[in-house]
């Protein structure tokens, strides 16, 4: 676990560190170029501060998409050439428990096959208990139905019923989703949050786990892609004030 700052090798908890140096100023993390565990550690790092946090993504202008010629694979993007597989993230892991009554929020993507993998090597996640999100309307027109082919025969095969669409690029709308599962739990109920969709959707997830820190997150650690998108859409600089 091992970051780069300012070309020296940290540790995530040094992240903390350099934010106290600014107490009252207002800091800007660009999300663009960060994977979803940086997201979180400086999420973790600004939390309890009077000062803003400004988070900055740009969208792609398209995705690259697989380089097979068979039209049945038309809907692939090479977005990731590994996927290490779910593990905790130290200081966001909790432990799935099949003696504990659970829910499962997943921000889903275009990889379908990530999600499937999270049946597959968690095998006390249940169906009936999951939530999907899509992210609706998507960054461009049509983009939605690459993301609803590649992961509607995973919904139907671990029969998901429960639905939800939020704005690929809105991260408010994706933590009042979360804000509201949460507050629909059960006294013995335990929430789990997989942040496979968008950067936004990521952003949202990496808030609402530092401002509720009971509650789990699954993530599979993807290695992107290089050139995995091709020039660049809309620019957004997301606000929160008063992060605590």
């Amino acid at each position: 676990m091992q970051l780069l700052i300012d070309g020296r090798q940290s540790k995530p908890n040094d992240i903390e560190t350099i934010v106290a140096m600014v107490p009252d100023s207002p800091i800007a993390v660009e999300t663009t170029t960060l994977g979803f565990v940086e997201v979180l550690y400086c999420c973790n790092a600004m939390f309890g501060r009077d000062a803003p946090l400004e988070c900055i993504y740009v969208e792609p202008g398209d995705y690259r998409r697989s380089r097979e010629a068979d039209i049945l694979r038309k809907r692939d993007f090479e977005l990731s050439n590994e996927i290490v597989g779910f593990r905790g993230i130290p200081g966001a892991a909790k432990m799935l428990n099949d003696r504990v009554l659970q829910k499962y929020v997943f921000f889903l993507g275009y990889e379908g096959s990530r999600f499937r993998r999270a049946f597959t090597d968690l095998e006390m996640l249940q169906g009936d208990k999951s939530n999907v999100v899509f992210g609706v309307p998507a960054f461009l027109p049509g983009w939605e139905m690459d993301s609803f082919a590649n992961n509607i025969p995973v919904i139907r095969d671990e029969y998901i019923h429960s639905v939800h669409f939020c704005g690929a690029d809105n991260p408010q709308a994706a933590f009042e989703i979360l804000l509201k599962t949460y507050e629909g739990l059960q006294s013995n109920e335990s929430m789990f949050v997989a942040p496979l969709g968008t950067k936004p959707h990521g952003l949202a997830t990496a808030l609402f786990a530092t401002t509720q820190k009971e509650i789990g997150v699954i993530y599979d650690h993807p290695r992107r892609s290089p050139d995995r998108s091709v020039e660049v859409g809309d620019w957004h600089v997301f606000t929160i004030d008063g992060f605590n």
